[in-house]
C-alpha cells in the first residue's frame, strides 16, 4: 500500500452492534474524498469476536486493519496505533461517532496554514444524552479545571474526541507521551504545548 494522506485511528472500547455501521459509514464518507486513507481499529474489549467482525468488514472496506490490545491499556494502545500508521495527517477518533468528510475537510486546510495539531470543537446534532456518562465527564473536567485554566486557556473543548496531527507532530508527541489515565486528551494537548506545536481549534458538527 502506498503512503496514505490520512490515517484514522479508532479505539474500540466496548462491543457494539453499531460498529459495522460506523466503519461502513466511515468508508462511505472517505470514498468521497480526493485523498487516500487508511483506518486502524484498535480492539480494547478483550473480545475476539470484535476483531473478527472488523476483519470481515475489511474484506469490503479497503485499507482497514485491526490490532488487539490489552483491556484497559487505553493510553499505550493509542500511542501504539498512532505510531503504526503512516499518514501525512493522522486523526485520532476517541469516540464511536462518525465525522462526515465535509467536516474533516474543515480541519485539514489548517495544516496548510501551519497547524501541527487541529482540535475539533464538537457541535452535536440530534444528540441523545447519556446522563451517567455526562456526569462522569463533568466530574473529570472539573478535576482538570486548573490545568485548563493555566495551560490550555485557548482551547474551548480540551476533551474533544477528535484530534488531528501532522506526521511530525504525531510521531514526536506519541513517542514521548506518558498518558494519564482518564486524561488522555489533556496529556496530548499538554505534550503539544511542551513541544511548542501550533494547535488550532475548529468547530465541527458530529452526529
Amino acid at each position: 500500500m502506498a503512503k496514505p494522506f490520512l490515517s484514522i485511528i479508532l479505539p474500540i472500547t466496548e462491543k457494539s452492534n453499531r460498529l459495522p455501521l460506523v466503519l461502513l459509514d466511515l468508508d462511505r464518507n472517505l470514498s468521497k474524498a480526493e485523498y487516500s486513507s487508511e483506518i486502524l481499529a484498535i480492539n480494547l474489549t478483550g473480545d475476539h469476536d470484535v476483531s473478527e467482525v472488523v476483519r470481515k468488514i475489511g474484506e469490503t472496506v479497503k485499507n482497514l486493519k485491526i490490532i488487539d490490545s490489552e483491556v484497559g491499556a487505553f493510553g499505550s494502545a493509542i500511542k501504539r496505533g498512532m505510531l503504526l500508521t503512516s499518514g501525512n495527517i493522522r486523526l485520532l477518533a476517541l469516540s464511536g461517532r462518525s465525522i462526515p468528510v465535509d467536516q474533516l475537510n474543515t480541519m485539514i486546510p489548517h495544516f496548510k496554514n501551519g497547524a501541527d495539531l487541529v482540535v475539533a470543537r464538537r457541535n452535536f446534532e440530534g444528540e441523545k444524552r447519556n446522563y451517567r456518562k455526562l456526569a462522569r465527564r463533568i466530574a473529570v473536567e472539573k478535576a482538570a479545571g486548573l490545568v485548563m485554566k493555566f495551560f490550555l486557556r485557548d482551547i474551548k473543548d480540551p476533551f474533544s474526541d477528535f484530534l488531528a496531527f501532522t506526521e511530525i507532530a504525531a510521531e514526536k508527541i506519541f513517542t514521548d507521551l506518558k498518558p494519564i489515565k482518564h486524561f488522555i486528551n489533556l496529556s496530548i494537548l499538554l505534550a503539544a504545548k511542551k513541544n511548542s506545536f501550533n494547535v488550532k481549534e475548529v468547530s465541527v458538527y458530529v452526529s
